[in-house]
């Protein structure tokens, strides 16, 4: 998917624990590190040419969202169109103000020759049980000032509709899980505006801690969260990475794709990542609920 086939939708676990800790998808018991860790590797060891590429399309499925790549059609430009006409919504993103339709489906064609180019990107998020879209959230290249090269942004957008209601922080630990175990990333980081209480929120329950405030971009300030690949001691792979690029919450252009500038999961959306085609390696392998 995302790139002109399909594949089967993926169950993603959860890893991963409070600053470390590993589960073997139950958040209520801890489960020994180091056996997960070595099953994980093993597995993705064993996995044969092209089933990395197979599975970092496929859609992962949470208990109540689908998270897959966007499709080039009518329905999801107009999702994401209608996303980014909400002002409340583009707050805390880019210049902070509304989308028009023209900017709305240049960012989308971002986002699909990002998964083009590199393997994986933002995913759009759509309710199981109804089947509608309520935002997205996903990986990008990271392109702020200062990330070390490798870096991937973490982002998630969320429709105001849906605020409130945990996706978010649910899209994201999937996402996050995902990167680290089947992409095998060494790092995610999150560009957040300081003013957005809830996205750092959802950094935080995402196990991320503040490497940094300064100033993006545009001049704005900005605040920098991380979190690095608990299973690095395998073969993390850096994602291809010197020139890595990605539009966020301060945007690197007059269109910024997705702003980590995103309230929180449970206090309204946005914190997201925007691809940027430019500088692009193949890929080795293949961001708001509160």
């Amino acid at each position: 998917m995302g790139r002109g086939g399909s594949a089967r939708p993926h169950r993603v676990a959860s890893l991963w624990r409070g600053r470390g800790e590993f589960t073997g998808g139950d958040d209520r018991a801890p489960a020994p590190a180091d056996p997960l860790a070595a099953a994980t590797r093993a597995a993705v060891d064993r996995r044969k040419p092209g089933a990395a590429d197979d599975l970092a399309a496929a859609p992962l499925l949470t208990p109540r969202l689908e998270l897959r790549p966007w499709r080039d059609d009518e329905a999801d430009r107009d999702a994401y169109a209608l996303l980014c006409s909400d002002p409340e919504v583009m707050r805390h993103v880019g210049a902070g103000v509304a989308l028009t339709r023209p900017q709305a489906n240049e960012q989308m064609t971002r986002f699909i020759e990002h998964w083009t180019r590199h393997g994986f990107g933002l995913r759009a998020a759509v309710l199981r049980e109804s089947g509608e879209m309520v935002g997205f959230v996903g990986v990008a290249r990271a392109g702020e000032p200062g990330v070390r090269p490798g870096d991937v942004e973490i982002g998630w957008r969320l429709a105001r509709a849906h605020w409130g209601n945990g996706y978010a922080t649910e899209g994201g630990r999937a996402v996050r899980d995902h990167a680290f175990a089947e992409l095998r990333l060494a790092r995610l980081v999150a560009f957040v505006r300081p003013a957005n209480t809830a996205s750092i929120a959802v950094a935080r329950k995402l196990a991320m801690e503040p490497l940094r405030d300064g100033h993006c971009r545009r001049g704005l300030p900005l605040r920098t969260f991380a979190l690095d690949n608990p299973l690095a001691g395998s073969a993390s792979a850096a994602q291809g990475a010197s020139g890595a690029s990605a539009e966020h919450a301060c945007g690197a252009r007059a269109i910024d794709p997705a702003g980590t500038g995103t309230p929180a999961d449970d206090a309204r959306p946005d914190a997201s990542a925007a691809p940027s085609p430019s500088r692009a390696t193949p890929a080795a392998a293949s961001r708001r609920a509160r």
